[in-house]
């Protein structure tokens, strides 16, 4: 059971909820009651403060919010936040190839500037790839990009570009 209000109070373990609906889903997650409300009193046998301690998608292993996306989509919820949040737990562990494939090229000593500009190349490389990945995430999470796309987009991108710098440097001839 489901209970959606616009407004909620607490005192103690009272809840006043108001301007709500009820969703009741049976065991395989489809709606089979729904029922609206104005005003609702709810006595809690838990207190309020257990309710904060709720796993974020973030914090979720793979099974966790495989589960989350199957019982959230079962019920006609959106799931593009949870879905983005899943594979980006599968894109990030190629973040640390992309950061070396990158800092390869960067790594190589040039005669006039060494390794120094190398290094300040690719922290700005390193920057860049993170604000890029937060748009892509944000993007995806929102629904204004597939979750796939918006998952792995930033690491082949980086990916790409150091395939080029290699490339430059000649170990591609």
């Amino acid at each position: 059971r489901v209970i959606l209000a616009d407004t909620a109070t607490f005192s103690g373990k009272l809840w006043n909820l108001r301007s709500g609906v009820i969703h009741k889903y049976d065991q395989k997650g489809y709606l089979n009651y729904e029922a609206a409300f104005s005003e609702l009193r709810l006595n809690v046998s838990e207190d309020v403060l257990t309710f904060t301690d709720q796993k974020g998608a973030q914090d979720m292993d793979r099974k966790e919010l495989s589960q989350m996306i199957e019982v959230m989509s079962k019920s006609g919820t959106s799931t593009h936040a949870l879905q983005t949040e899943l594979l980006m737990k599968y894109s990030l562990p190629l973040t640390c190839f992309v950061f070396a494939l990158i800092g390869i090229p960067f790594s190589l000593p040039y005669p006039r500037s060494g390794r120094t500009w190398g290094m300040v190349f690719t922290i700005v490389f390193m920057f860049t790839f993170y604000v890029f990945a937060s748009v892509f995430r944000s993007l995806g999470k929102g629904g204004l990009l597939p979750p796939l796309i918006a998952a792995f987009t930033p690491q082949f991108t980086f990916i790409v570009i150091g395939i080029v710098l290699l490339y430059r440097e000649g170990w591609f001839r």
